[in-house]
């Protein structure tokens, strides 16, 4: 495999540009919260699992990708997404029928916030009937004998236009 992914010559420090021009990596930072919790089932948005990043500039855009670990069965009947508490954003989810193993992963791009600390939830809501995507988010060995800790990951990525 060959190419460029970035090209920093001449950029100051922490600066990352992509190769054909564009927008700057002006931050990234990795968030990991292994908070055991149960879900149940509900109509109306429910955020679970935070992170939170502060933004260094107010004229960037934020996006953030999260993966969400879940375990045991339950209805499909569901939205799953992230929050920045004003925009929710859907993402998708996976389901593996012999381990009862799911994950959601959503990206989104929240635009230009300001220049503050952001949290960021993991959330979900049942579409059309109270329901829930599953009974546990980052399972662990209480809920599984076979499970070390899991984790939901969110990435923060703040890029200038």
């Amino acid at each position: 495999m060959s190419g460029s992914v970035s090209n920093n010559a001449g950029r100051g420090s922490g600066v990352i540009a992509p190769a054909g021009g564009g927008g700057k990596l002006l931050a990234m930072e990795t968030v990991r919260n292994g908070t055991r919790t149960a879900l149940s089932s509900t109509t109306t948005w429910v955020s679970v699992i935070s992170a939170s990043y502060t933004k260094i500039s107010a004229t960037s855009d934020l996006i953030v990708s999260c993966l969400t670990p879940m375990y045991s069965s339950s209805s499909t009947n569901v939205d799953i997404g992230i929050t920045d508490g004003t925009t929710v954003v859907l993402g998708s989810w996976q389901y593996n029928v012999q381990a009862y193993v799911k994950m959601s992963y959503t990206i989104a791009n929240f635009g230009t916030l300001s220049a503050a600390s952001h949290t960021i939830s993991w959330g979900y809501r049942g579409n059309n009937s109270a329901s829930d995507p599953a009974p546990w988010v980052n399972p662990n060995a209480t809920t599984e004998q076979r499970f070390t800790q899991q984790y939901t990951t969110f990435i923060f990525s703040e890029v200038e236009a």
